[in-house]
């Protein structure tokens, strides 16, 4: 009898254990900021020439091609573009999937758009399964796509840049 009590408490204090030792991944909200120089950007800037007049903020070792951001399943991701002058404005028009791990598999086709009328942002939950399995997967690289409005007038171009994205 005393054996038998010894092995429940064993049993249970065991499963208290694993149960205060599993990770609990609660969902986020990750924001990414474009940060753009709208000020030295004209009509006659070349669209695949974003990544010029823009970043994310990063280190100074780290292309905005090499950016990544790293994402839990479930986490809702912000995309949100500012101008570095603080009077013009940067909308996301779309994010495209281009390459590795597609963290958004039901866009189609591999594209989310957003719209002007949300002040620049675009927002996207990442799905909490995926079909390439449940572990850690490699980055994909994606492309942003915006454009940007100076003076209240809009530049009647996209501009692109390639960052990387990760779902952990």
């Amino acid at each position: 009898m005393k054996i038998r009590q010894n092995t429940h408490r064993i049993l249970f204090l065991l499963a208290c254990t694993l149960i205060m030792n599993v990770p609990v991944m609660a969902q986020q909200e990750v924001v990414v900021t474009l940060y753009v120089d709208t000020e030295s950007m004209t009509q006659q800037t070349p669209a695949n020439d974003g990544t010029n007049y823009s970043n994310f903020r990063q280190a100074d070792t780290i292309t905005n091609e090499d950016y990544l951001t790293e994402i839990n399943l479930g986490d809702t991701i912000t995309w949100r573009g500012v101008a570095e002058n603080g009077t013009d404005v940067v909308h996301i028009e779309a994010i495209q999937h281009v390459e590795g791990p597609n963290p958004f598999p039901g866009a189609t086709p591999d594209e989310i758009t957003g719209s002007d009328n949300n002040g620049g942002r675009m927002v996207r939950i990442v799905p909490e399964s995926r079909t390439t399995g449940n572990g850690p997967v490699d980055s994909g690289k994606y492309k942003i796509r915006f454009r940007i409005e100076k003076g209240g007038d809009l530049i009647e171009k996209s501009f692109l840049i390639d960052p990387r994205l990760k779902v952990l």
